[in-house]
């Protein structure tokens, strides 16, 4: 039990050290990212993306193609925040 409690105390200090952008700004790419390709997903009557990807395997390539395709801006972003 002591183990997560360091971590959520370090991860606390973070807020405050000088990647602290990047502990925000992060994620919320990351969300936002997320929301947008589950919204064209959804108009586009696709199923919702995991689920797809165990319940439709003639289409699993396409998908993790994609899926690396989007993750890719996370990616690049956060090597950005992290120069900064």
């Amino acid at each position: 039990m002591t183990e997560h409690l360091s971590f959520i105390d370090g991860l606390l200090a973070r807020i405050e050290g000088p990647f602290s952008p990047r502990f925000i700004v992060q994620p919320l790419v990351a969300l936002f990212f997320a929301f947008r390709d589950g919204v064209r997903d959804a108009r586009e009557g696709q199923s919702p993306y995991f689920w797809a990807l165990f319940t439709e395997p003639a289409h699993r390539r396409v998908m993790i193609e994609s899926g690396w395709k989007s993750i890719g801006k996370v990616f690049i972003v956060s090597i950005v925040l992290a120069q900064a």
